[in-house]
């Protein structure tokens, strides 16, 4: 989880949005990391062992979520900004990672590699589709992870969503 603070006029010139894949992303690095904060403890537990059995039976997974959990700087792949605003479909972000290249992989991948401070397995780099073969982990993770609790999540975004805009209006409506 990451905590933005932002002044008011930089909210001003922010969007909101709300993307899945960025929730599936986080969510992998949350059960990598082991997090324990309260909020998140009973999440994490429930789901470590399936966790654990998936991250050995996917070569994709093994390699890549820790090396997410372990850098300073997120794939390009992994960090696309949503697509739609509130309405961005997983799907939809989704085909924009699998729509790399096996070079563009590689390479965005490598300089993940040089800010980690963890070396992890990047065995599954030697292989080809790897943008598709990280577009279906992720879809994995997803559905393993994310969706079965995705109407609790996506409402707690859009509750955060409806009080930052209407802080911002009401900061707005009081610096007129």
């Amino acid at each position: 989880m990451t905590l933005l603070r932002l002044s008011p006029a930089s909210l001003a010139r922010s969007r909101f949005a709300i993307s899945p894949l960025a929730e599936t992303i986080g969510a992998l690095i949350a059960l990598q990391r082991q997090y324990s904060e309260p909020w998140i403890a009973p999440w994490v537990a429930r789901n470590s062992d399936d966790f654990r059995d998936w991250l050995a039976s996917d070569e994709v997974a093994r390699g890549l979520v820790p090396l997410l959990a372990a850098t300073k700087y997120l794939p390009d792949y992994a960090g696309i900004p949503p697509l739609d605003g509130v309405r961005t479909r997983l799907a939809d972000e989704l085909a924009v990672v699998a729509a790399h290249t096996d070079t563009q992989v590689r390479a965005t991948t490598s300089d993940a590699l040089n800010a980690s401070w963890e070396p992890t397995d990047q065995g599954w780099l030697r292989r080809s589709s790897l943008a598709q073969r990280v577009a279906a982990m992720l879809a994995e993770g997803w559905a393993r992870f994310v969706e079965p609790d995705w109407p609790r999540r996506r409402a707690v975004l859009e509750r955060d969503i409806m009080y930052h805009a209407g802080a911002l209006a009401a900061y707005d409506s009081v610096s007129d």
